[in-house]
C-alpha cells in the first residue's frame, strides 16, 4: 500500500528511487495522452518548457499546468492530458518515470492528485531534467547515473519547499533562528543569542523550535556537531582532540562521551 508524503517531508527522511526512464518530448498541439483506464504505471516529474496543457481527471475537473511549470502525477492516477499550446519543432519537454519508497519498501507518493509547480527556480531545475534525459538517452544503460540525478531533482525539491514552509508558515517568526541552526556549520551562538535574532523570548523560541523539529535547539546542535565531527574523523584525518577543539567542545573527555551516545562507537573507533 502506497502512503502519501508530502515534499517538504522528505527533507528529514532516508529514501529510495528507482528509475524506469526519462526523455525529451516533443508534443504539438494536436497531442494527447490517456491513462484513464489503466492508470499511471509509475510516478512522474514532467518539465513543460515548450507546452502548455490541461489534466482531465475522472471526476471531470481539470488541471491547467503553464509553459516553464514542473508537474508531478502519482503512480495509479488516472486522467486525459490535452496540450494547448507548443513550440513547433521543439524536443525540451521532459518526463522521468519512476518510483520512489520508504527504507522498508513502503511505496511514496508525494500527492495524491496532479501537483503543478510553478515556483521553482526555472534555469536550475531545467538544467537537472535535461541532465537525466541526457543520461537516460545514452546506448549503455546507467541505472546509477539515472539515479543520481533523480535524488540531485528531489533534494532541491526537498530543500526549496523546506526553507518556503519555514519562511511563509507557522516557524516565520523563528525562520532565522531555524536556517542558521540548519546551515551554519560553527554554531557558536547561544539558544539566547538565537532567539534574540528572531526579536522572541528564549523561552518562546524553545517551545517553536520543539515543534518544528521533535528537538530542542540543544539537542539539535550536538546532534549536527556530532555530524560534523564524523566528516573531520572519518574523511579529512583530524585526531581526537583536533575535532573536539574546532566543534568547541571544553574538554576532549566530554565530546568523546557525547559522541558515543550518538553513534555507539567512540571517536577512535570511527577513525579505524
Amino acid at each position: 500500500m502506497r502512503k502519501v508524503v508530502e515534499i517538504e517531508e522528505l527533507y528529514g527522511r532516508e529514501f529510495n528511487v528507482y528509475v524506469q526512464n526519462s526523455a525529451k518530448m516533443y508534443w504539438n498541439n494536436r497531442y494527447k495522452f490517456s491513462c484513464m483506464e489503466t492508470g499511471k504505471p509509475t510516478d512522474m516529474l514532467l518539465f513543460l518548457s515548450s507546452s502548455a496543457g490541461v489534466y482531465e481527471l475522472p471526476d471531470g475537473s481539470t488541471v491547467y499546468a503553464p509553459r516553464k511549470s514542473f508537474v508531478y502525477a502519482p503512480k495509479g492516477i488516472k486522467y486525459n492530458f490535452r496540450c494547448t499550446e507548443a513550440d513547433e519543432d521543439t524536443y525540451s519537454n521532459v518526463i522521468v518515470n519512476f518510483i520512489l519508497t520508504d527504507m522498508d519498501g513502503t511505496e511514496i507518493s508525494l500527492c495524491d492528485g496532479i501537483m503543478v509547480m510553478e515556483d521553482l527556480p526555472t534555469a536550475r531545475f531545467e538544467k537537472m531534467f535535461l541532465d537525466i534525459a541526457y543520461v537516460s538517452g545514452q546506448n549503455v544503460r546507467f541505472p546509477c547515473g539515472l539515479r543520481s540525478c533523480l535524488y540531485k531533482i528531489l533534494a532541491e525539491l526537498c530543500s526549496h519547499y523546506h526553507t518556503k514552509n519555514i519562511l511563509t508558515g507557522k516557524f516565520q517568526v523563528i525562520s532565522k533562528g531555524i536556517i542558521y541552526l540548519e546551515e551554519n556549520e560553527e554554531l557558536d551562538k547561544s539558544v539566547r543569542d538565537i532567539a534574540a535574532m528572531c526579536n522572541v523570548s528564549e523561552i518562546y523560541f524553545r517551545k517553536l523550535f520543539k515543534e518544528y523539529s521533535g528537538l530542542t535547539p540543544v539537542q539539535f546542535k550536538l546532534n549536527k556537531k556530532i555530524e560534523r565531527a564524523r566528516q573531520y574523523l572519518v574523511y579529512e584525518g583530524k585526531s581526537v582532540r583536533e575535532t573536539a577543539e574546532a566543534l568547541g567542545f571544553s574538554e576532549v573527555a566530554y565530546f568523546c562521551r557525547i559522541f558515543k551516545e550518538k553513534t555507539g562507537i567512540t571517536p577512535g573507533e570511527s577513525r579505524e
